[in-house]
């Protein structure tokens, strides 16, 4: 019998860390020569693509994301009535379930797919193919620069992708841009990313505004921190670019909780029942019981932010009502319309996607109500669209029962 050598916890820990620093030498050539592309590309953007002509306001839209997930683009468009006007030129999205969502979406929204280019790898997308856009919308992933995840930033996979939606910016030069990701990418660690991002911008002659977004400054009482990014073609400008501003107030948490819905689920809850006393099971907070005690904390009126691991393993409970929180409850709180939630129920359950496959990719999604306030004045800056402040609609809506029917209200007031 041939004689396995059986290594020592020493020796394994030695491979591990060779492992790992081939990894990372690897991605430092990787992210070098990013880095070289992307600053060759802004160079010459002038020479290769020309200014942008003056939009037409009533013409198409042709619209492109990364990270599309299920397509909150498309859902903030849809929205403010655009279905008719929008062309979806290229969507990039390497979880398979989503693109079944996404797909779903687009069609309950209404809007035009025919001549849509899909990547599954944005890593191994020609960018001088891909179609240009007036919209660019991504939501890089946020593990890599998150204050709960490794914080490798581009050294990261996930992290690298940032790069290359950088990448196809350089390229094709959109003219509207809107970028999300969590607010810790502003930290000190990601420095340099950042700023070499805003360098690119201002070569490719953006006009762009940085600004940290939460959730429940429009309306919804969601506590979702995270980092805005829009930018127009300066030649595209027709007025000041700015960011919304935020309300002082939300709506009350009970309006978006399914409060005839009661269960029998009890559970032990040391560390809240310690903070709260009675009141935890007297009031509707929404607690997140399946991280660590580190991580738990009490918001008053509020949900914490939901996220995709938390949602998909259903750790989130109301103790009220005894049970956790629904699907229904947890879409409502990222401003998706029913209409809209009921499409991508459907496309799950006749594409027998794994259970929870809607919950989880919820919490990967930008918020509505703040992607729809943001784009707004993106779309009104570069003279695609003359919304108007009118349309500012999360800003406007009472803060009662108006505001939880808000999308399913906009959904129906704008048909196909």
């Amino acid at each position: 019998m041939p004689r396995f050598k059986v290594l020592s916890s020493h020796t394994k820990k030695k491979h591990r860390a060779e492992a790992s620093q081939s990894h990372t030498g690897n991605n430092q050539i990787r992210i070098r020569s990013a880095v070289s592309r992307i600053n060759d590309l802004a160079k010459t953007w002038k020479a290769r693509l020309g200014l942008w002509s003056p939009a037409d306001s009533s013409g198409k839209i042709r619209c492109a994301s990364d990270c599309s997930g299920y397509g909150s683009d498309l859902i903030a468009l849809r929205l403010f009535g655009l279905q008719k006007r929008v062309d979806s030129v290229m969507t990039c999205e390497s979880c398979g379930k989503k693109m079944m969502l996404h797909d779903a979406v687009a069609a309950a929204c209404g809007i035009g797919t025919r001549k849509v280019s899909h990547y599954a790898d944005i890593c191994g997308r020609d960018n001088a193919a891909a179609p240009r856009a007036d919209l660019y919308t991504a939501g890089y992933p946020c593990p890599s620069y998150s204050t709960l995840g490794k914080k490798r930033g581009v050294l990261d996979d996930r992290g690298f992708v940032s790069l290359q939606g950088l990448m196809y910016i350089a390229e094709k030069r959109p003219r509207a841009i809107i970028l999300e990701q969590v607010a810790a990418i502003l930290q000190k660690k990601h420095s340099k990313i950042f700023q070499f991002m805003q360098k690119i911008l201002r070569e490719l002659d953006y006009r762009f505004e940085i600004r940290v977004l939460n959730t429940k400054q429009f309306t919804i009482p969601h506590s979702r921190s995270r980092m805005y990014l829009i930018a127009v073609a300066r030649e595209s400008l027709v007025h000041e670019l700015s960011f919304p501003p935020a309300r002082s107030e939300h709506a009350d948490l009970h309006f978006f909780l399914e409060k005839d819905k009661v269960g029998t689920e009890v559970l032990s809850l040391p560390f809240y029942e310690e903070k709260l006393g009675n009141r935890l099971f007297q009031k509707g907070y929404i607690l997140d019981v399946g991280s660590s005690q580190r991580f738990q904390s009490v918001m008053p009126n509020l949900s914490p932010c939901l996220t995709k691991s938390r949602l998909k393993a259903a750790g989130y409970y109301i103790p009220k009502l005894r049970r956790r929180l629904t699907l229904a409850e947890a879409a409502q709180l990222q401003g998706v319309p029913p209409q809209i939630l009921q499409a991508m129920e459907e496309a799950a359950k006749l594409h027998r996607l794994p259970k929870r496959s809607v919950d989880e990719s919820l919490g990967d999604a930008m918020s509505v109500n703040v992607l729809m306030s943001v784009l707004r004045r993106a779309l009104d800056a570069c003279g695609l669209t003359k919304l108007g402040s009118g349309k500012d609609f999360w800003l406007q809506v009472p803060l009662g029962e108006a505001s939880v029917n808000l999308s399913k209200k906009l959904f129906d007031k704008y048909k196909r």
